[in-house]
């Protein structure tokens, strides 16, 4: 028998002899077992035994020695067949000669790329080469020029050996672009680099802690790294070393040519003075800063533009052409930055996350490079060691050639604040400028230890405008190649609107950028929208399974939270959750390319966008509910903090992450790291309060804090937590996470004032005021002058909610000046703020513009936008109360405009109830319904309960308004519900006194009534004796509709005696004219004409333009009762000059129906005619049914008077058509019909 045949016998029969290896078997068996017939197996026991491969024993047929190892040989074959078929594609780019032997990929792991990765190749190498202890390569090319970046930080940075033998092609590439990097290699570091005859592939070894791997490196015909193909299995490793060391012994030492001296561009650094290839100190370089250069920007691998979008551009996309031009009034912005850091002066860029507040920066960088105007050093954020080398920085932009221009982003985050320090280094140094760039809720409230100085222009970041949006598609479509076949206007609308979503909170040039990105993506679904494709990617994770869920959020929460993602971050998990490294693994590959873009020239992962994270973290809380989603977030962040108290658990993630650079600082710096990481983790909650519930929920935190985290942080996080809570409205675990403070430790005050603002806002002021004076007087006792100011200013904003506000003055006053003396600016337009309302509730409103025209004024100086809306938004209210509805609306429109543009929801949502009482003022109740209901659905989004009580309590004024009074009370009482579950006892009052009102327009006096008994009880409990004022007016009206003209004077008169002492000087003229209403009902006109003018006079001091106009039209009332019709036409017209000129529809409706009863008693019928229908025609409209009823009444007398029967007889049937229509069941309007019925049917007989 020939070798074939041996061959093919043992390939055909192989079963068999697997069978019989196992030991003697009967022929019978051998069938069942290969499920063969018996003939069959026969037949090939026979020629096995002719072969001598099996052999009959005393027990059946068994294998002989040979049989045994021709089936081990065979099976052999067999793998190695099947590693030779799955590594073919790999290899096809090379020549049929290529010296690659099967034991190179015998059980190797082989990556490639597709079109949609092409990265991956590449990723996997980088991977392999930055965590390697030693590296000895052959490489015929270079793909991509991060290797040598790659390789310096494995000689320089890490001081570990590497050897290195390349074609004659590549040396001179290195020689061309990468001189000075590979002369600091050789100069500093242990680097020998030859040249010889290479192989058509590349071949990489790497020693990673004792673990040797072998990369074979296949590139494509177009030069770009086609495949790499790893094996760590000892004869893949014996044949990479044989290849090295052939390739090596016939290749030609050059290490001395990259000894250049000065003349070659390359200055030797010593010891002392350590810098990179681009001459720029490696201890800034280790702390993230690059310096702009050709190396640079030709060793940086750039992304595809749709990726790149999708990620987040970086200095060398920007520079690529991938960024458009953002213009700021019309000007370009970076240009204009430019000019301005040129003059001499340092900028910090501040706005809302995905604003494009980094690229914007990196626009300014790259152009300031390419002008010439002088060196630029740029530190990314996240990037890098915590900067702190102030010292490196001055002196090296001190010492530069040219204007040196510092860009810093996120500046005022704890690792990159030290930039502050160097800023005051430098202000003698009219050459050099600084760019920083801040989120403006971290710029208006720095990290903890951080406060920004320096003389520093605040530029805030514009809006993206509609010219905007059109230059980024035309861009978007050179760039791409590709046609937007959706109008530019439909996309910016969808864009405005997805901005208003409940996760994404603004960030419109990200969403922009992302639509776009998926319309060029021809395999992407129809997931147009941000919030679209969180939910896509969430469900195809949780098909995946928990662990690729479990690594998602950890990658989004750190996305979120502004932590560079390192591959070490995600294995973290694994022990905590109980994931093998390989689950971990997958669950990374189940979203690369959806939440991972590959990796940054740090090692880091390239994540989508902060704004796609916290909408995946808001769409996992929405689908999982709060207690899952905050188990889940604290499993996984736990896991992640662990790393900072086990070593081994460090050593078992570098092992499972391939390399330990990961854990290096982890493992050097955990307190600091932890501190930083925690900090940032909780900001998420302050900054996005509906994401406060992933990370406790008030009682205890989510996550379980290492040994290595300090005590103080650990205290910190529930103050983080309970600011949190806060800021959503969520004061009952507000309440519980400060009340879990240590009265008696450091934190005694943030526990107290924290308490404090939490009993406030639930309406518990003197709970709030004891509270505040307990920290006032902590305060003092231990000399915290900071302490004891932010006391007082809760303590005046206490007495402000009581109407106490000559007490509410003095604190505000006081802790204005304390925060002046500490230069705490902020704090002080806030108290500005604060006094400006006192001003107003006192009716002073010139001193209320004024106070918050300055608090204005130091909120634009300082850049905080947050501020600079409030102030407008105060502004509008001073003009509301005055009756300067344009001017108002103008301010909370201004208002509005920056909360939208600072994805500020909860400002936005306020802004617009704003807007909607102006319209409601102005008789518009369709306007005021639609500017509340978008009101109510942002709060409804946001998870905000109070907010939504507010927005149903509205709702049910214009209802109310509209005398749709089922529907009013359906509002307030829903309203109502909701606030007595939360506790809020003012916003409880307020409700009530709104349901009597509802009662008393129905003719429920008794149960109007209980309502404002009920109210005015809460309201003395709570003392807040301005509300008590109020309550009492609308009590007195209730007294009079039931007769009880004693109980209703007196309700009158002691809310003009509250108010009085109030010093409300509008509230006393609202109390008058209450009075006036009782004595003219009464008919004592002398005293309610008395009454009444003096409310006209107190209106006219504080310029109360509508309280005018309504109080001059009671004057009419009681001048027309009293016959004196001159005198009730002069106060008709000149109220309804003012309704005209302020545009309040239905005052002016109101002063002609009056305008036509005096002219009908005149006998003037005609232009009584006309000013009565006028005002039905408006009253119509607007569905005031009891002022329909009225002009309706005079109309049949105007018709009686003037003969024509069948006129009077067609309103009489109107009014009866509309009282039936009423919402509201009054037995004296069907009297007042009949009566009216009774004179139209008398008149006509």
């Amino acid at each position: 028998m020939g070798v074939d045949d041996y061959l093919d016998l043992v390939a055909e029969r192989v079963e068999v002899i697997e069978t019989l290896v196992e030991g003697p078997t009967s022929p019978g068996e051998v069938a069942d077992s290969t499920d063969a017939s018996r003939s069959t197996v026969n037949r090939a026991i026979r020629a096995l035994e002719d072969a001598g491969l099996v052999e009959r024993t005393s027990g059946g047929y068994a294998a002989t020695p040979a049989g045994r190892l021709a089936l081990d040989h065979y099976r052999a074959y067999r793998r190695a067949g099947a590693d030779l078929q799955s590594v073919g594609p790999a290899l096809a780019p090379l020549p049929t000669d290529a010296p690659v032997e099967v034991d190179a990929v015998a059980g190797a792991d082989v990556t490639t790329g597709d079109d949609a990765t092409p990265y991956r190749p590449a990723e996997r190498l980088h991977e392999t080469v930055a965590d390697a202890d030693v590296y000895r390569a052959v490489l015929p090319a270079l793909d991509d020029p991060r290797h040598v970046g790659l390789l310096y930080e494995h000689v320089v940075t890490d001081d570990d050996p590497a050897d290195l033998v390349v074609s004659e092609g590549l040396l001179d590439r290195l020689h061309e672009e990468f001189p000075r990097r590979l002369s600091q290699m050789v100069e500093t570091g242990d680097l020998s680099v030859a040249v010889g005859d290479t192989p058509p592939f590349g071949l990489v070894l790497t020693d990673h802690g004792g673990d040797r791997r072998a990369s074979l490196l296949v590139f494509a015909d177009s030069g770009g790294l086609h495949a790499v193909v790893e094996n760590e299995r000892d004869r893949a490793l014996a044949w990479a070393d044989a290849t090295l060391d052939r390739v090596a012994a016939d290749a030609e030492s050059v290490t001395d040519r990259f000894r250049q001296s000065a003349d070659g561009g390359v200055v030797a650094a010593d010891e002392t003075d350590s810098r990179d290839a681009d001459g720029l100190l490696v201890d800034l370089e280790r702390e993230g800063f690059v310096r702009l250069s050709r190396d640079f920007f030709a060793e940086q691998r750039v992304a595809d533009p749709t990726t790149a979008w999708r990620a987040g551009l970086d200095l060398a996309e920007v520079h690529t052409g991938y960024a458009v031009e953002r213009t700021d009034d019309g000007a370009a912005l970076a240009a204009t930055l430019c000019d301005r850091l040129a003059a001499g002066e340092h900028c910090a860029l501040v706005g809302p996350p995905g604003a494009g507040k980094s690229t914007a920066c990196k626009r300014v960088a790259c152009r300031w490079y390419d002008e010439s105007r002088g060196p630029v050093l740029y530190r990314e954020w996240g990037r890098g060691q915590p900067f702190e080398s102030v010292g490196a920085l001055v002196g090296t932009v001190a010492a530069a050639d040219g204007h040196a221009l510092v860009v810093v982003e996120d500046a005022v985050r704890p690792d990159a604040a030290a930039v502050f320090e160097a800023l005051a280094a430098l202000a003698d140094h009219d050459d050099v400028s600084v760019l920083l760039d801040a989120r403006e809720t971290e710029w208006r409230d720095p990290p903890t230890a951080v406060e920004p100085a320096g003389d520093l222009t605040v530029v805030t970041m514009p809006r993206l405008d509609d010219d905007a949006v059109e230059r980024v598609v035309d861009h978007f479509e050179r760039t791409v190649g590709t046609t937007v076949d959706v109008p530019t206007e439909r996309i910016r609308e969808a864009i405005r609107d997805e901005a208003r979503g409940p996760a994404v909170v603004g960030c419109e040039v990200v969403l922009l950028l992302h639509r776009l990105a998926r319309y060029a993506d021809p395999l992407a679904d129809d997931q147009s929208t941000l919030e679209a494709e969180v939910a896509a990617t969430y469900d195809d994770l949780a098909a995946a399974g928990d662990a690729a869920v479990d690594v998602a959020v950890l990658a989004t929460l750190l996305s979120a939270a502004g932590v560079g993602l390192a591959p070490g971050y995600l294995h973290a998990i694994g022990p905590a959750c109980e994931y093998d490294a390989d689950s971990v693994a997958a669950a990374i590959e189940a979203f690369d390319g959806r939440v991972l873009f590959g990796r940054a020239d740090d090692g880091t992962y390239r994540t989508v966008h902060e704004t796609w994270a916290v909408a995946f973290l808001a769409h996992l809380l929405d689908v999982e509910g709060a207690d899952s989603a905050r188990e889940r977030v604290g499993r996984v962040g736990s896991g992640l903090l662990a790393l900072a108290d086990d070593p081994r658990l460090r050593e078992r993630v570098a092992q499972a992450a391939e390399g330990s650079a990961v854990v290096g600082r982890v493992a050097t710096e955990p307190a600091r790291w932890v501190t930083e990481t925690v900090e940032r983790l909780f900001r998420l909650g302050r900054d996005y309060p509906k994401l406060a519930l992933l990370l406790g929920d008030g009682e205890t935190s989510s996550l379980d804090l290492p040994a290595a985290c300090p005590p103080e942080t650990g205290t910190r996080c529930r103050v983080w937590l309970g600011e949190a809570f806060l800021a959503g409205g969520d004061y009952d675990r507000a309440e519980r996470a400060f009340d879990g403070l240590d009265p008696s430790g450091g934190f005694g005050v943030e526990r107290l004032l924290g308490l404090s603002d939490a009993a406030r806002e639930q309406g518990e002021y003197d709970r709030a005021a004891d509270l505040a004076e307990a920290c006032l007087g902590r305060a003092t006792d231990r000399d915290h002058e900071r302490a004891a100011a932010r006391a007082r200013a809760k303590l005046g904003r206490v007495a402000l909610a009581r109407g106490e506000y000559g007490t509410a003055a003095d604190a505000l006053d006081r802790a204005c000046e304390q925060f002046e003396t500490l230069g705490d600016r902020r704090r002080v337009a806030g108290c500005l703020d604060a006094l400006g309302q006192v001003a107003r509730n006192r009716s002073d409103y010139e001193r209320a513009r004024e106070y918050h025209e300055r608090s204005l004024a130091v909120s634009r100086d300082l850049g905080d936008r947050q501020g600079v809306a409030m102030s407008r938004k105060h502004l509008g209210t001073v003009a509301y109360y005055r009756g300067e509805y344009d001017r108002a609306r103008e301010q909370y429109q201004r208002s509005l405009d920056v909360a939208q543009a600072r994805g500020d929801r909860q400002a936005e949502a306020n802004r617009l109830n704003n807007l909607a009482n102006v319209a409601a003022d102005r008789g518009d109740y369709d306007r005021a319904r639609e500017y509340h209901e978008r009101s109510l659905a942002i709060k409804r989004d946001l998870g905000d309960r109070e907010g939504l009580a507010s927005s149903l309590n509205n709702l049910g004024t214009v209802a109310f308004y509209q005398e749709d009074f089922e529907r009013a009370r359906d509002y307030y009482e829903r309203s109502l519900a909701i606030k007595r579950d939360l506790g809020d006892r003012a916003g409880e009052a307020s409700s009530l006194t709104n349901l009597g009102a509802v009662a008393r327009e129905r003719g429920d006096y008794e149960r109007a009534r209980a309502y404002l008994e009920e109210s005015l009880e809460i309201r003395r409990d709570l003392g807040d004796r301005g509300g008590v004022g109020r309550t009492l007016n609308n009590l007195s009206d209730v007294e009079r509709a039931l007769g009880d003209d004693d109980r209703a004077r007196e309700c009158a008169e002691r809310s003009v005696d509250i108010h009085r002492d109030l010093d409300s000087t509008r509230g006393e003229a609202y109390g008058r004219e209450a009075l006036g209403q009782v004595y003219e009902r009464a008919g004592e006109y002398d005293r309610a004409r008395e009454e009444f003018e003096t409310a006209l006079d107190l209106l006219t001091e504080v310029g109360d333009r509508r309280g005018v106009a309504t109080v001059r039209g009671e004057l009419g009332s009681v001048a027309a009762a009293t016959g004196d019709d001159d005198r009730a036409h002069e106060q008709a017209s000149q109220a309804m000059e003012i309704y005209d000129d302020i545009g309040d529809d239905h005052g002016r409706a109101a002063c002609r129906a009056t305008l036509g009863v005096v002219a009908r008693d005149r006998g003037a019928l005609q232009a009584a005619r006309e000013y009565l229908t006028s005002a039905l025609e408006t009253f119509e409209r607007t569905g005031t049914a009891t002022d329909e009823l009225d002009v309706l009444e005079s109309l049949v007398e105007l018709e009686l008077a003037a003969g024509d029967d069948e006129a009077a007889r067609e309103y009489c049937r109107r009014a009866r058509d509309r009282v039936e229509d009423a919402d509201r069941d009054r037995d004296d309007w069907r009297e007042r019909v009949r009566d009216l019925e009774d004179r139209t049917d008398g008149e006509h007989a």
